[in-house]
């Protein structure tokens, strides 16, 4: 019970007592829920913003290595182009 209410003390109380009591235990209960759940939405949003800061870092450094692949493809599709033509030329 709320603010150390034995069952005894509570047994003896009158009838409105009683409802004022279990109102403010039930009151009190509802609060400490909507604290449990704002928490809970606070690690949410904290643990979304961490995730997209990763997946920016990640995203910007996957970024870089497609692109000096590519341009190692692209090297290398135009070393297989050019020097077979060379050598055809100069043959």
């Amino acid at each position: 019970m709320p603010n150390g209410m034995t069952k005894e003390t509570f047994r003896s109380l009158d009838q409105n007592s009683k409802l004022d009591t279990l109102f403010d235990y039930v009151v009190q209960i509802d609060q400490k829920a909507e604290q449990a759940k704002d928490r809970r939405e606070d690690d949410i949003t904290k643990r979304q913003q961490h995730c997209e800061e990763q997946r920016s870092e990640c995203g910007d450094r996957f970024q870089r290595l497609e692109r000096f692949v590519y341009i190692g493809i692209g090297g290398v599709l135009f070393l297989q182009i050019v020097i077979p033509s060379v050598a055809v030329m100069w043959g």
